[in-house]
C-alpha cells in the first residue's frame, strides 16, 4: 500500500452505521488524548453537580415539621452542605459512628445515605474512566483525496506480451515501473498473509484493511476438466467469497443506494500430465537475440537443449522470434528445459529447488485450451512445478508427486565410513496444477430482482463486459459504475492466479521445508494449501491494489501515475474522498456519544444551579410545601454559621432574604474561637486556658474599640435581626 496516504482530520459520516450514529470525528492520537482528558473532567464535573441536585432531593424529601433527634439534623445539614459524594459519605460514616450508642439505629441509619453517595461515585467514576470507550469507534478513517487518485495503466501497445513492437525509452520506463509495482504489490500481499493471517502476528500492518481478511469458503466439487483430473480423495478444491459488499467489505465509504456486491470463486485440482507431455532435444536460435543487440552475423549461432513439453494449447506467443523453430514444438503451452543441470553450484545453491511456470487462457489472451479444458467464461491458469533436487522421504502430494528412488551414498565427515540413504525425485519432470477463476457484480438495491446480478464471468470478459457499458443494466447510478470499474480494472483484474505466481519470487509455501537441493517432504494435500494461499493472496492484493487506487502507488512510481484525474468529475471524486482504511495513530470519536455527554453534562450543570429556583417558584405559586424551602435555606454553612454567632452573643446581622448571605455591623470583629471556649467554660466549667484567654480579651479590650466583649445570649435573643422571632427550637 502507498505511504503517501493522508488522514482525513475532522467530521465525518461512516455510511455503514447510518447517518447519525455514524457521524465520526476523527483525531491524531495526542488531540484525541486531550478529548478524552477534557470529556473525563467534563463527566466528573457534571457528576458533582448532579450530586447537589441528589442532596436537595433527599433533604426535601427527608424534611419535616416533626420533632427530631441530633443524628437526624446532623445528616440533613451534610446533605444541605455537601458539595462531593466523598465528602457526603465520610461526613455520614462519622456521624452513623457519633450517634451509634445515642441514636436508636445510628449506623443503620447513616448507611442508606453512605451507601447513595458510594453509589453516586462509583457511577461517575467508571463513567469517567470508560469515556474513551464510550466514546471511540473504532481506528477506521476516512483517507483524504489525493491528486494521484485514479487508475494507472499501461500505455497502449507496452504490454509485456506484445512481440514484435519497438518501445520508446519513455514508454519501456513506464512499463518496467508497472511491472515493478505490480511484483512489489504482491510481495506485499503475500507478506501480509503469511505474517497476519497466516501466523496472527500483531504487526501495524495487519491492522491495515477494513477487512482485514476477506471472508471465503471451500468446498468439494466433481473434476471440470472432463477426465484431466488426478485420482484426488478429496475431489477438486472449490473456493468462493460469497456477496463481498464494497462498503462493508473493501472500505468504500457509500450510502446504501451507492453500494455494490462484488464475488470471486476459483477451483483448483491437480491434471494428468500422461499424453500431454514429450521429452526430446532441440536447438535455440540466437540470431533474433543478436540482432537486438546490433549484432548482425550470417552464421547462425544456436543453442541445444534437452526438453520436457506440456501440450494443453497453442499460445499466442510467436516462438520463432524467440529463435524457437522447432515444428514440433510450436504448438506446446510450456517448455521445459535442462539448464539447470549444465548450471554451475553457484547458480543452483542460491536459488529455490522449485521452478514454477503459470500459463494463462482468458479471451485470446495466453494459450488456447484443449476441448477437455475448455469451460464458457472462465479463466483458466495452468501452474507448473518442476523440482530440481530430491526429497529426504516420498511425498505423497497429486501435485508435487515424489516417488523416484535414487540411492545416494553420504560420506561421513572425518574419513568416518559413509552410508547408503534413500532419497525421492519428482514422479515426472513437470507436474500440472489447474486452475478456474470467475468474478461477478451485483446490485444489492435489486436483490429480489433477476436482473440485480452480472453473469460470472472471466476476468478479460468481464473487462470487456464493462467497456461494452453493460454495468449501466445492473446498477442504478453512477456511483455503483465507477466503484464497479475502479474494483475491476486494476485490482481485481491484477490479482488472478496467474498474477500471484509469476509476480513472486516464491510462489511455494514448500519452498519453506528445502534447503540446498534437499527438502522434507511436502503435506499430503500441499497442492490444497498452496492453492488456498494464492487465493487468499489475490483478495489481500486486490485490497491494496484498491487502496492503491485512492492514494497511489509508493512513492518511487508517482512520476509514472497521471494526477488530478478526478478533476472535474464529481462522481470520482466522491470515490477518492470515500476510501476506508485502519490506522492506529488516529482517533475516531463518536459524534452521537460525545453530542450526548456534553448535552446531559451540560443540563445537569445548569439545574443544580436552577432546581432550587424553580422549585421554590412552583411552592410559592402553589402555596404548598413552602416549609421545606425555608428548611433548605435555614441549613445552609452561612445561616447555620450566624445562629451559632447569635448564640454567642453577637449580633447585629443583617439580611434581605434567608437565602442571602448575612452581613454584620461594619467594623465589628470578634474571635470564634475565645467565643467558644467562654461557652466551654460557662457550660462544662472554666479551665486556666479559658481564663488565659479572658485576660487577653482583657487587654485587648483596652487597646482598640473594634474588638466587642460580648457575653452569651440565647439563640431566641434577635431583637437586632430584621425578621420575626421563632420561639420552637424544633421548627424550621
Amino acid at each position: 500500500m502507498s505511504t503517501n496516504t493522508t488522514t482525513h482530520v475532522g467530521f465525518w459520516t461512516d455510511w455503514s452505521k447510518g447517518g447519525v450514529s455514524g457521524s465520526t470525528l476523527t483525531l491524531s492520537n495526542r488531540n484525541g488524548a486531550v478529548l478524552i482528558a477534557a470529556l473525563a473532567i467534563f463527566i466528573q464535573l457534571s457528576g458533582g453537580r448532579s450530586w447537589t441536585i441528589l442532596c436537595f432531593m433527599a433533604h426535601q424529601l427527608r424534611a419535616t415539621k416533626n420533632a427530631k433527634d441530633g443524628l437526624y439534623h446532623q445528616q440533613q445539614a451534610a446533605l444541605r452542605n455537601s458539595n462531593s459524594d466523598v465528602n457526603a459519605m465520610w461526613q455520614f460514616t462519622k456521624i452513623g459512628w457519633a450517634w451509634r450508642s445515642r441514636s436508636v439505629g445510628g449506623i443503620q441509619r447513616s448507611a442508606i445515605l453512605v451507601l447513595t453517595a458510594l453509589l453516586h461515585l462509583l457511577a461517575f467514576a467508571a463513567t469517567g474512566l470508560l469515556a474513551s470507550h464510550i466514546t471511540t469507534v473504532g481506528s477506521q478513517v476516512l483517507l483524504a483525496s489525493s491528486i494521484y487518485c485514479g487508475s494507472w495503466e499501461l500505455q497502449e501497445g507496452s504490454t509485456p506480451s506484445t512481440a514484435g513492437v519497438l518501445l520508446n525509452a519513455s514508454e519501456m520506463g513506464h512499463e518496467a515501473a508497472y511491472v515493478s509495482y505490480q511484483r512489489l504489490s504482491m510481495e506485499s500481499s503475500n507478506k501480509y498473509v503469511q505474517n497476519c493471517l497466516t501466523n496472527s502476528q500483531a504487526l501495524p500492518e495487519c491492522d491495515m484493511f477494513i477487512r482485514p481478511q476477506l471472508n471465503w469458503t471451500a468446498s468439494n466439487i466433481p473434476c471440470p476438466f472432463n477426465g484431466l483430473c488426478l485420482d484426488s480423495p478429496a475431489g477438486s478444491l472449490h473456493m468462493d467469497t460469497g456477496p463481498l459488499d464494497s462498503r462493508d467489505d473493501l472500505g468504500i465509504n457509500a450510502q446504501g443506494e451507492d453500494r455494490i456486491v462484488w464475488r470471486k470463486n476459483a477451483t483448483c485440482v491437480p491434471i494428468t500430465t500422461q499424453g500431454y507431455t514429450k521429452s526430446g532435444n532441440s536447438s535455440l536460435s540466437m540470431s533474433q537475440e543478436q540482432q537486438l543487440e546490433g549484432i548482425f552475423n550470417s552464421d547462425d549461432l544456436r543453442l541445444p537443449f534437452n526438453y520436457t513439453a506440456a501440450f494443453y494449447g497453442p499460445t499466442h506467443d510467436n516462438y520463432t522470434f524467440w529463435g524457437l523453430s522447432d515444428p514440433s514444438l510450436l504448438n506446446a503451452t510450456y517448455i521445459y528445459t535442462n539448464f539447470r543441470d549444465i548450471a554451475t553450484i553457484f547458480h543452483n545453491d542460491q536459488v529455490s529447488p522449485y521452478q514454477l511456470h503459470a500459463a494463462v487462457a482468458d479471451y485470446h489472451r495466453g494459450f488456447e485450451p484443449i476441448e477437455s479444458l475448455q469451460s464458457p467464461n472462465v479463466t483458466l491458469t495452468l501452474i507448473f512445478a518442476s523440482y530440481y533436487g530430491t526429497y529426504i522421504a516420498p511425498s505423497e502430494d497429486l501435485w508435487l508427486a515424489a516417488h523416484r528412488k535414487i540411492p545416494t551414498y553420504q560420506e561421513e565427515s572425518g574419513g568416518a565410513t559413509g552410508a547408503d540413504i534413500d532419497q525421492y525425485s519428482f514422479d515426472n519432470p513437470i507436474s500440472v496444477l489447474a486452475c478456474e477463476e470467475q468474478l461477478q457484480f451485483c446490485n444489492p438495491a435489486r436483490s429480489t430482482s433477476d436482473e440485480g446480478c452480472s453473469p460470472s464471468m472471466s476476468v478479460n470478459d468481464m473487462v470487456m463486459w464493462i467497456g461494452g457499458g453493460m454495468l449501466e443494466t445492473i446498477f442504478d447510478t453512477e456511483r455503483q459504475i465507477l466503484t464497479a470499474e475502479a474494483i475491476m480494472m486494476e485490482p481485481a483484474s491484477r490479482s488472478t492466479f496467474y498474477d500471484v505466481v509469476k509476480s513472486l519470487e516464491s510462489p511455494l509455501l514448500a519452498d519453506a521445508l528445502a534447503a540446498e537441493g534437499e527438502s522434507l517432504p511436502p503435506a499430503p494435500d500441499q497442492w490444497i494449501l498452496e492453492a488456498s494461499h494464492w487465493f487468499s493472496i489475490s483478495l489481500a492484493n486486490m485490497q491494496r491494489l484498491l487502496v492503491d487506487y485512492a492514494t497511489g502507488p509508493p512513492s518511487q512510481f508517482l512520476r509514472f501515475v497521471p494526477q488530478n484525474q478526478a478533476e472535474g468529475d464529481p462522481t470520482m471524486a466522491w470515490l477518492c474522498s470515500n476510501q476506508m482504511i485502519r490506522r492506529n495513530d488516529f482517533i475516531n470519536f463518536s459524534t452521537l456519544a460525545i453530542s450526548l455527554i456534553f448535552g446531559f453534562g451540560t443540563i445537569i450543570i445548569l439545574s443544580s444551579f436552577w432546581t432550587e429556583m424553580i422549585v421554590g417558584w412552583m411552592r410559592s405559586r402553589r402555596q404548598r410545601g413552602e416549609w421545606r424551602q425555608r428548611a433548605w435555606w435555614s441549613e445552609e454553612t452561612l445561616q447555620l454559621q450566624m445562629k451559632a454567632f447569635i448564640g454567642m452573643g453577637i449580633t447585629g446581622w443583617k439580611y434581605d432574604e434567608i437565602d442571602r448571605v448575612p452581613v454584620n455591623e461594619a467594623d465589628m470583629k470578634w474571635s470564634s474561637v475565645r467565643e467558644w471556649e467562654e461557652m466551654r467554660a460557662q457550660v462544662g466549667g472554666r479551665t486556666d486556658e479559658t481564663k488565659e484567654d479572658d485576660m487577653f480579651r482583657s487587654m485587648d479590650s483596652k487597646k482598640t474599640n473594634f474588638l466587642v466583649n460580648i457575653s452569651p445570649v440565647s439563640a431566641s435573643s434577635t431583637e437586632d435581626l430584621k425578621r420575626p422571632n421563632r420561639s420552637r427550637s424544633y421548627s424550621v
